[in-house]
């Protein structure tokens, strides 16, 4: 049913940019509390979902892009992973690869 004077794109939108699952997945994503292996696991099935999403269909791909959650919630996630790299911590720049990937792994 349309919705009274405002054209169907707009609605489309604003329908597009608000996918509950979505919305859910990208706050789980976003949440830096939850770092128990279990929630680990959980996050990377999140971001597997995206990229698997992402390639299903042009029009898919473009609902995430329109998604007011979805890249802040990767870029805030990444930011995450990378920040030890960025802040030159002295253990991690002196430690060898294998360290380096379980510490990764660790956040």
């Amino acid at each position: 049913m349309p919705y009274p004077g405002i054209p169907d794109e707009a609605v489309k939108a604003t329908d597009a940019q608000k996918i509950p699952l979505v919305e859910r997945l990208c706050l789980y994503l976003m949440d830096a509390s939850r770092s128990t292996p279990e929630y680990k696991k959980a996050k990377v099935h999140i971001l597997t979902f995206f990229a698997l999403l992402s390639n299903s269909q042009s029009d898919v791909h473009t609902h995430l892009l329109a998604s007011t959650t979805v890249l802040p919630s990767l870029v805030f996630f990444l930011a995450q992973l990378t920040s030890a790299f960025w802040e030159d911590d002295e253990d991690l720049l002196s430690a060898s690869p294998e360290e380096v990937f379980r510490q990764v792994l660790a956040k």
